[in-house]
């Protein structure tokens, strides 16, 4: 009773408080910024949960509930006419995300639990919406799925070969370019170029079911993969934000001696086992596994190198461009997570084991 009154309060303080309503009318202008903005709405819109995570951590628990409430609302009215339920739910899943990540930082949990629990309800609420949505098609959820998969992959390959066939059109022979005409000896046009033979259509058909069986193979890992990089993210933003209004915990103040716990290795040897083995089953298994352990390990490189980049006082613009590389080279990527992979090892940073960093 005291929770539902507290609720029908929030109502009246949010539509009253001009801050309140800016705060539940930003997170919807961030997600549609990915509508009006080509490429950098699409990094816009992944902060979609951070004003509402905001006001739900320095406002309380009622606030934020009914601010993300009135957000989805006018979120799905906007939208109706449109994207409809799809968009409606994944603004619903940023708020799902703001609301736990809120909660955590509230109860002073270590920032492996923060990322890992709000990705863990951002995966549930996904797989909640796949099942009601393959059930609503008459399939289930894996046949489901793997048809989005294969629609997806055939309409990119799709679009693909168009792009290709557009390429090809637009070249123009040497000949033409003079203004020329080409003829054979004996005075005919110049044949065009040979056919790519009638068989093309059905040798690409096998190219593409590859290209589909290894998306499907590999679909679940880029999808755990995808939602612990949004976590990270707005997780990051979250303690800038923090950091700026005083509020950050001071234990989230510095993660540079943060490291991966030292049982995770068990699960990386073991799916590494699991990848290597011919059963398709759980080879899926462990390259997933791998995938989604490799960003975490990342992660940890990542404080490896903030680390030494503080202890050398490297200046700030070396730094960005170290970061710029690390993301854009792939080999540099390989050698961030082989830092810490094997920081558990050879400790890179010197931390005893008392305050090697937060531990789950």
């Amino acid at each position: 009773m005291g929770e539902g009154q507290n609720i029908r309060s929030a109502v009246g303080i949010v539509l009253r408080d001009p801050v309140l309503v800016g705060g539940t009318i930003a997170p919807i202008a961030l997600f549609l910024a990915i509508l009006l903005l080509p490429v950098f709405g699409v990094i816009v819109s992944l902060l979609t949960p951070l004003p509402l995570f905001y006001f739900y951590y320095s406002r309380g628990r009622p606030i934020g509930l009914v601010m993300i409430a009135l957000a989805t609302l006018l979120t799905g009215i906007i939208l109706s006419m449109g994207f409809g339920l799809a968009g409606t739910a994944l603004f619903l899943g940023y708020g799902l995300l703001a609301a736990v990540m809120a909660e955590s930082f509230a109860r002073r949990l270590t920032p492996e639990k923060i990322v890992g629990y709000s990705s863990a309800a951002i995966l549930g609420f996904g797989l909640i919406v796949l099942i009601i949505l393959s059930f609503s098609n008459g399939q289930n959820p894996w046949v489901y799925g793997r048809n989005m998969i294969k629609g997806h992959v055939q309409v990119t390959f799709e679009l693909y070969q168009e792009l290709t066939d557009e390429m090809q059109r637009s070249r123009v022979s040497p000949d033409r370019v003079e203004g020329t005409v080409s003829v054979t000896p004996e005075g005919q046009d110049k044949p065009a170029a040979a056919d790519t033979g009638p068989d093309q259509a059905s040798m690409e058909t096998p190219g593409l079911e590859k290209l589909t069986s290894v998306f499907v193979l590999i679909f679940p890992g880029l999808i755990i993969m995808g939602v612990l990089l949004l976590v990270w993210f707005n997780f990051m933003a979250a303690r800038i934000v923090l950091a700026r209004k005083e509020s950050l915990p001071a234990y989230l103040a510095d993660l540079k001696k943060w490291k991966v716990h030292e049982n995770l290795i068990w699960f990386a040897i073991g799916f590494g086992f699991l990848a290597i083995l011919p059963v398709s089953p759980l080879r899926g298994i462990g390259v997933n596994g791998l995938m989604v352990l490799s960003l975490v390990y990342f992660f940890a490189g990542l404080c490896v190198v903030a680390y030494w980049f503080d202890m050398k006082t490297v200046p700030y613009f070396l730094r960005v461009l170290t970061y710029s590389l690390i993301v854009l080279q792939q080999y540099l990527g390989l050698i961030v997570i082989g830092l810490g992979l094997f920081d558990l090892w050879f400790d890179f940073r010197k931390l005893k084991k008392v305050d090697a960093g937060f531990q789950a």
